[in-house]
């Protein structure tokens, strides 16, 4: 890689890493020509990024985790990152994912549309510091047509809720950028899913499309887009209906929930379509 396009694919790998921070996931990396996908291992979050140059000549995999060179070698199966001191030359071999680029992009594609992207708000990294990040889920809501973003602490019971500042004119609370029905039935994501949007991102356009199973993401970095999971919460707060399909159960008629058989580690709403 020249110095520069280095640089580039770097910042966007280093968005990956950040994904990492909490410990609990490990996020796969797929690249080919001038375009970067990042999914996480459980399949809640899936990104896709620009590079301004086709950097990669053949589609490569690994595991964010193991990345350690902007140096490495790919045989189909493994990959390795090489390392020059002064004495020595580092080897490192690591296994790659299951899934293939084009897998990774016919799942994007499946979910991502500008057809789908019919409600949306924005959000500004500046207002990160009114939001818990040690609570597990942001829930948006609107209700005459105006925007509430929630967070719950349902073990002591407490509801931290933001709602947008009036403005000069006191027209109401909505900026011109949202574009939102007059009710919008409360949708979740996971915090630490939504705070790693703004690692490299000032604002984030946030779009529901009308299934309300998950949501679309744009930002400026690298021409960002994305789609994330998402879950419903009922009335009290719980996680309903679409929570449980993220973890490979369904609901029966009589509300017990029954587990999904599967081969393959439960996946959200972002399910892997095989290709023939």
């Amino acid at each position: 890689m020249g110095l520069r396009n280095e640089l580039e694919v770097e910042r966007v790998f280093t968005y990956g890493v950040a994904l990492e921070q909490g410990g609990t996931q490990k996020n796969a990396v797929f690249c080919w020509e001038n375009i970067i996908y990042i999914m996480n291992s459980d399949k809640t979050i899936l990104l896709r990024f620009e590079t301004s140059v086709n950097e990669f000549k053949d589609p490569i995999r690994f595991f964010l985790s193991d990345y350690d060179s902007p140096n490495f070698t790919a045989d189909g199966s493994n990959i390795t990152f090489l390392q020059k001191g002064e004495e020595f030359i580092r080897s490192k071999r690591c296994r790659i994912p299951n899934q293939t680029f084009q897998e990774v992009e016919e799942l994007f594609y499946k979910f991502y549309s500008p057809d789908k992207m019919k409600w949306k708000i924005s959000f500004s990294k500046s207002s990160l510091d009114l939001l818990d990040e040690n609570l597990s889920h942001i829930e948006f809501v609107t209700k005459g047509g105006e925007l509430k973003i929630l967070q719950r602490d349902i073990y002591v019971g407490s509801l931290i809720q933001l709602e947008r500042k009036m403005e000069m004119e006191g027209l109401g609370l909505t900026e011109p950028e949202d574009v939102l029905p007059d009710s919008l039935s409360p949708m979740g994501m996971r915090t630490g899913d939504f705070l790693a949007l703004f690692n490299f991102n000032e604002k984030v356009d946030i779009y529901f499309p009308e299934e309300l199973q998950y949501f679309i993401i744009e930002g400026l970095h690298n021409n960002i887009s994305g789609v994330i999971a998402g879950c419903i919460y009922d009335d009290c707060g719980t996680i309903a209906d679409l929570g449980e399909v993220m973890h490979g159960r369904k609901k029966s008629e009589n509300g017990e929930y029954i587990q999904k058989v599967s081969r393959t580690v439960a996946e959200p709403i972002l399910k892997r379509r095989k290709i023939i």
